[in-house]
């Protein structure tokens, strides 16, 4: 893992270091066993890959870091376990989050956000080079329909620092992704592919028509509340140097409701075919 510059801010750092550390020996993995990509698996996204057999997981909360900055009263998401796993398909290991940390979650927005960083960062610190970051999203425009898989090729957002800290700045998101990857991927797709501008909305709700056609006129074709946050960690690391690249794979659903049918409809859309480009 290349070393980062000063910029990043240590006791961060040195959060995501601890809990790289017993990750790897809660899993019994050696470092070198680490596999370059890691997936962050939106709601039971997990349970449509075709493992050889069940992953092993240790749950985020008690890996140090996370134990020292879980509030008491941290609420549960449906479909969201909270676990770093680790697992073969086709004999080619997987490192994933089984459950993402939004940032609407908790009562404290700084506790929150210094937990979807630390999300990320462990990965990093694992010696992960690419993090692919999947969602669901609801549909700005009907260019983007329902049962398509949207590929994110730019951000919009309202210019709030999310997990940054700092003079850390605002990192680029657009810099965090694999180009290469973004390509590969729409054509491994096909028509059920489609680029998307990505707008964050840090709600656990899609507020429906109106609040969608909002986001149209920024330029938005899809919007969530998943997804950016990762970005901004691997721009971060980026801009201090450590090599990394992103990606946002999106199964758009209705967006209007958000419900928990409407997510498990999306997720369904995937398949196992995404999968296979990590094969």
């Amino acid at each position: 893992m290349s070393e980062p510059s000063s910029i990043l801010n240590a006791a961060a750092e040195a959060r995501a270091n601890e809990a790289a550390a017993a990750a790897l020996e809660k899993l019994k993995l050696a470092r070198d066993d680490v596999p370059a990509t890691a997936i962050i698996f939106t709601s039971r996204l997990d349970q449509k890959v075709a493992w050889d057999e069940p992953p092993v997981g240790v749950e985020l909360m008690h890996l140090p870091g996370f134990r020292e900055l879980q509030n008491a009263t941290y609420p549960t998401v449906p479909g969201h376990a909270r676990q770093l796993i680790y697992g073969t398909v086709d004999g080619v290991p997987i490192l994933g989050i089984r459950g993402r940390i939004h940032l609407y979650e908790g009562e404290d927005v700084v506790t929150t956000r210094q937990m979807v960083r630390l999300m990320v960062d462990l990965l990093i610190h694992l010696g992960v080079t690419t993090i692919i970051s999947t969602s669901v999203v609801g549909s700005c425009t009907r260019a983007v329909r329902v049962g398509q898989i949207g590929i994110a090729t730019g951000f919009l957002r309202s210019g709030e620092r999310m997990t940054s800290i700092g003079s850390e700045g605002f990192p680029t998101l657009e810099d965090a992704l694999d180009m290469p990857l973004v390509d590969q991927c729409l054509e491994t797709f096909g028509f059920q592919g489609i680029p998307v501008v990505h707008y964050f909305w840090n709600s656990s709700t899609i507020e429906g028509a109106a609040q969608k056609r909002a986001a149209e006129r920024l330029g938005a074709h899809a919007i969530s509340c998943s997804g950016q946050p990762e970005m901004e960690c691997v721009a971060r690391q980026l801009k201090a140097g450590r090599k990394l690249s992103g990606l946002v794979l999106a199964c758009v659903s209705n967006g209007d409701e958000h419900s928990n049918e409407a997510v498990h409809d999306a997720v369904a859309t995937f398949g196992k075919g995404w999968i296979d480009l990590l094969l």
